[in-house]
């Protein structure tokens, strides 16, 4: 049977890696059953073949977002938080597929899966303008698609708006496309209901205009933004949900101070994912929701001191690497895309935490890979200039 296994996953019937990333691509924009089912095919595909297995090791920090999953799992374990167990096993597996991603991307490979989301967004799209048709005579009626909450759906589809925008900057492919593009994922933007997802989607894209030095183009930008802020401001019901937006600041008043007490109880280990989850319950009154909705409050909460410190660790190391290739190649459009998204989450995140989730996290896990396309390159002109 092992036998049998191996073969299902060799490269004569697979073809090469990056046909795996273009599959994980698409899952991405499915329902998050299959996307999940996608995931761990494509970890176990990693694991059990030596090529891909072999692949893995152009990583050197790897083993520390292993450890961080085998302690998260190891604390969700003894404290019968078996959720969080389950979310340490989901960690490991994009943590897997990120590092693979990572290992086999090439600037081409990363281009066509940012093509592939932006094509595969018009399903989304679709599917979410035919859902709200369906529940027009509901006004409060917040769109999700195929994915497990609203503020997932806004979430994908902004970080393609994000991916469209650098598009365009690069002047990659058809710019009518993107700008196309971005416009119909503005319509399940809107219908999710999402609020802060636009603060993180304004602040991606001036960030990308600074790093790419559009000086000009960013000064345009931020002028819109201020004429849409202004216009919010003058007619707030233009936003789903902007008069909940008092309502909302005080649930997660109450999320963060009772998270606050709670890291009290275990700041060295924390009690494993969703830790708020596995204990709002013992409080009354609670807030009940998932997570502490801070990045701040969130790891030391569930992970504990020795937890954060592990998964800070983790991404000290790669933000390093990243920055030294881009110091080193001058103009990168790959490394201003994943620090602009990665500023536009860490505010979002202050607020909300929507890149823990199946869809969400793998999108994420595949545009920052693409550091492995710039490290590439870089090998290259080294080793063109050592010749």
């Amino acid at each position: 049977m092992p036998e049998k296994i191996k073969s299902l996953f060799s490269s004569k019937n697979f073809g090469q890696g990056e046909i795996l990333l273009y599959v994980l691509v698409i899952s991405i924009f499915i329902h998050y059953v299959l996307a999940a089912a996608v995931l761990i095919f494509i970890a176990l595909a990693v694991l059990i073949t030596n090529k891909y297995r072999r692949a893995l090791k152009s990583l050197k920090f790897r083993f520390v977002g292993y450890a961080f999953c085998a302690l998260t799992a190891l604390v969700a374990a003894i404290n019968n938080n078996w959720i969080g167990l389950l979310c340490s096993f989901g960690a490991f597996v994009i943590f897997i597929t990120g590092h693979f991603a990572h290992s086999v991307m090439t600037t081409k490979v990363y281009e066509t899966c940012l093509n592939l989301c932006c094509v595969c967004s018009y399903f989304v799209s679709v599917y979410a303008i035919i859902e709200r048709i369906c529940f027009w005579k509901i006004p409060t009626y917040r769109c999700f698609g195929l994915f497990f909450n609203p503020n997932y759906l806004a979430t994908v589809m902004a970080t393609v708006i994000i991916i469209c925008a650098y598009k365009v900057i690069a002047r990659q492919g058809n710019q009518l496309f993107y700008y196309i593009t971005a416009a119909v994922c503005v319509l399940p933007l809107y219908f999710s209901g999402s609020m802060f997802i636009w603060v993180e989607m304004f602040i991606a894209v001036a960030v990308l205009l600074s790093l790419t030095n559009k000086h000009n183009v960013l000064s345009i930008f931020l002028i819109f933004v201020s004429f849409c802020c202004a216009i919010i401001y003058l007619a707030p019901d233009i936003i789903p949900r902007f008069s909940e937006s008092s309502e909302t600041l005080q649930n997660r008043l109450r999320i963060w101070e009772l998270s606050i007490e709670t890291i009290k109880l275990n700041p060295i280990f924390g009690k494993g994912f969703l830790t708020y989850y596995y204990m709002f319950s013992d409080f009354s009154p609670a807030y009940p929701t998932t997570h502490a909705h801070n990045i701040i409050l969130e790891p030391i909460l569930s992970f504990g001191i020795l937890g954060t410190l592990t998964l800070i660790t983790f991404f000290v190391l790669y933000y390093r690497r990243l920055l030294y290739c881009r110091s080193n190649l001058g103009r990168s459009h790959i490394s201003a895309l994943i620090l602009a998204l990665t500023a536009g989450v860490f505010v979002h995140s202050l607020v909300d935490m929507t890149m823990l989730w199946i869809q969400t996290a793998a999108l994420y896990a595949i545009i920052m890979a693409g550091v492995g396309a710039d490290e590439k390159k870089l090998n290259e002109l080294i080793a063109q200039n050592n010749n």
